[in-house]
């Protein structure tokens, strides 16, 4: 969907997908997602870290309590990334109903070069913000714009834990038109994970859409798929 020269969404949208998204919003995309999110909207980020600024981006969650860091994460607790690479985050899952499954089940779930999100410490009171997946209180976060190669922690380097992925519900109730409106969002710093071909992946994408259009009770681990598909 290009959103440039449009004054809104359209209305046969029921979610929008913004996946890995390679340059910012502009102003006019900015308004018309705002618009869209005010009325009802749904959606799911996905957003790879990138070396420039996503203001326009960052405008848009910070509506929400959240904030993208751009910085890379990197897990140093052990146990807690695979292949011996730091980068490849095993991450905590929390108890809400999107990962819960996954948490219950024991499914793997690789979240690959991961960007931290930070939530704001107040918000507005008709927001409900609650991570998804965290880091060890041992994992560092390195600016994009670093030039650091060391996989060891340098005295720029944020501190963890961090949060790597959010689910957003912000909850208003329009006086004038007798009326709530129920913002829904899914937040992730990656949207590389979909690639690694784990079960964790797919539920924890598929879990958020039944999360977002409130069918919790779809919510579920999906069985795995035997078929072999040829070259």
């Amino acid at each position: 969907l290009n959103l440039l020269g449009l004054d809104e969404v359209p209305e046969d949208a029921d979610l929008l997908i913004i996946n890995g998204p390679q340059r910012d919003l502009s102003q006019e995309e900015l308004e018309v997602l705002e618009k869209y999110l005010s009325n009802n909207g749904k959606a799911i980020f996905m957003m790879e870290l990138l070396i420039q600024e996503l203001p326009n981006f960052q405008t848009l969650f910070q509506t929400y309590g959240i904030e993208l860091t751009n910085s890379l994460v990197v897990e140093g607790e052990q146990g807690k990334y695979i292949g011996g690479n730091p980068l490849y985050v095993l991450p905590t899952l929390s108890s809400h109903e999107i990962v819960s499954p996954i948490k219950s089940n024991s499914i793997p779930l690789i979240i690959p070069g991961a960007q931290a999100i930070q939530v704001a410490g107040s918000t507005r009171n008709t927001l409900t913000i609650e991570p998804l997946l965290t880091t060890s209180d041992k994992a560092f976060a390195r600016s994009a714009s670093s030039s650091e190669t060391s996989l060891e922690k340098q005295a720029d380097d944020l501190s963890g834990p961090f949060t790597l992925a959010v689910a957003i519900e912000d909850r208003v109730y329009n006086l004038s038109a007798n009326e709530a409106f129920t913002a829904r969002m899914v937040v992730i710093g990656n949207s590389g994970f979909l690639n690694t071909s784990l079960e964790g992946a797919g539920n924890l994408f598929m879990n958020s859409l039944n999360w977002i259009f409130e069918r919790e009770e779809s919510i579920s681990i999906r069985p795995k798929a035997l078929g072999v598909q040829p070259l």
